[in-house]
């Protein structure tokens, strides 16, 4: 077996980390993603990987989930031995995928158990016979389920426990658990320390939201580059309800008791106390939304559930109280987030209205597919009201859209009988040129890939990877930010 070892510390050039988002879909695509970031981490050690959320797809039952899971786990999971940070995303609230992600799949491992003869010292002995110089066959269970069945034999000599081997190994496992080996004649418990564990990857979710350095620091102690670096992972699944939408209620969170007004406060106070030289909040739905879809970015009330919402309603815009402003006002240098399936960096004009002083948006939504889903702007949100098939037909109903809503673009000249995706294609481009006059900078791209982001106290670097599906991971974009 392996030996443990802690997870990599940061090297002199700084901190790397890789992250990888919308990562539900099976397939090639996302084992290609992984089978870069594994060969990169080979030759460019990083520390953990994070995802920006829709770890799952068409997941509405918890087998789905769990067939989801061990689909995910040797795809991508297996391939590169490091922890995995995830956000949560939109499909993976549905139903009870957020106490899956926090209450089941947390800390679990694929870290194999290996125990040796200093097992004698740390067991609690039982009545243990046998042959004098025979294996002794047993079972092993832990307290909770694990992927692989495992078994153990037991070298006994006269009458003394001399060695254990542990075969078949799964995963599942975690530092503290207590194994309970059994045989014939004799009952063993043997409490599971992090020197049993071979290196492999952990499946990390604290919370729906939470503190990644709080949680590294608890699980691998003082390894984090507490100077350089603060990562605070948000829910950005915020229910779409009616009253919500009339700015008669804050809105709740989909998986989490708190409201959306309890999260921004937190969120708040923990970038005001956060000493780091650079702040990253990661979330799953964008503030900046690149123009692709007509339907998603054209359409006032569906761009409000899809994106808009992070930026608030009127009023939250006008008083700077909506979540982007916490995020912008707080000092952060960069939001991270998934939901489109693309890649994007986008640097907005700092203004003086707006109290920005600086925050970039990145957006890495495509690691396992380019085609968006309807769902992610049309039905089937968190939280819509019972009966809502279709979010226009409520908005409708309701009335609640507060400015016009926006013409179908036709251009002058264009046939009627156009396809209407060239028209989108022609739309989607005139609203990036749009776009790319009010930011600083605005790149995107629509393949499939990961990036990597490199951080010391002086520098901030984000690269981003396009992956095909035969072929080494190829660098697209490289951008560094300096203090």
């Amino acid at each position: 077996f392996l030996s443990f070892v802690e997870p990599c510390r940061p090297a002199e050039m700084g901190w790397v980390f890789y992250v990888v988002g919308d990562i539900g879909e099976p397939g090639e695509a996302r084992r290609a993603v992984a089978r870069q970031v594994a060969q990169m981490h080979a030759s460019r050690p990083g520390s953990f990987v994070l995802t920006t959320g829709d770890n799952f797809y068409e997941c509405l039952t918890e087998q789905q989930f769990l067939d989801g899971f061990e689909k995910l786990r040797t795809e991508m999971l297996d391939q590169v031995a490091l922890p995995w940070y995830f956000a949560l995303g939109n499909h993976d609230v549905k139903k009870m995928g957020a106490s899956l992600h926090v209450e089941r799949w947390h800390q679990s491992t694929n870290k194999g158990l290996s125990l040796g003869l200093d097992i004698t010292a740390r067991v609690q002995r039982g009545a243990v016979t046998g042959s004098t110089d025979a294996s002794v066959p047993v079972s092993l269970t832990i307290p909770r389920d694990h992927f692989n069945a495992a078994c153990a034999r037991v070298r006994v000599e006269d009458g003394v426990l001399m060695s254990v081997v542990v075969e078949n190994l799964g995963c599942g496992y975690r530092d503290g658990d207590v194994v309970v080996i059994s045989g014939e004649g004799f009952d063993l418990s043997y409490v599971i320390c992090r020197q049993d564990l071979e290196v492999g990857w952990e499946f990390l979710c604290p919370r729906t939201r939470y503190s990644l350095q709080a949680d590294w620091k608890a699980r691998f102690g003082d390894t984090w580059p507490t100077t350089s670096l603060d990562i605070f992972v948000v829910n950005t699944n915020k229910k779409k309800q009616v009253l919500n939408f009339l700015g008669m209620t804050g809105g709740q969170l989909v998986g989490e008791s708190q409201s959306w007004d309890d999260q921004k406060q937190e969120l708040e106070a923990s970038l005001a106390q956060s000493a780091a030289a650079w702040k990253i909040v990661c979330g799953h739905h964008p503030v900046e939304l690149v123009p692709q879809y007509f339907l998603e970015h054209g359409v006032w009330g569906v761009a409000y559930l899809t994106s808009g919402f992070m930026k608030g309603k009127t009023a939250s815009r006008f008083r700077r109280k909506g979540m982007r402003d916490k995020i912008v006002q707080g000092n952060t240098d960069v939001y991270l987030c998934g939901h489109q399936h693309l890649m994007a960096h986008i640097a907005p004009r700092p203004t003086t209205r707006s109290g920005a002083t600086g925050t970039q948006y990145v957006i890495v939504g495509s690691s396992s597919k380019l085609d968006q889903d309807d769902d992610d702007f049309e039905s089937g949100h968190p939280g819509e009201p019972e009966g809502v098939q279709d979010v226009e037909e409520w908005i409708e109903s309701e009335d609640v859209s507060p400015e016009p809503r926006a013409a179908s673009p036709t251009p002058k000249g264009v046939a009627a009988s156009m396809r209407p995706q060239t028209l989108n294609a022609m739309w989607a481009a005139s609203k990036v040129e749009t776009m790319q006059k009010k930011m600083e900078d605005l790149w995107f791209s629509e393949s499939i890939g990961f990036a990597v982001f490199e951080v010391s106290d002086a520098e901030l670097t984000m690269e981003f990877y396009a992956v095909p599906l035969d072929g080494p991971a190829t660098l697209v974009r490289s951008h560094r930010m300096a203090k």
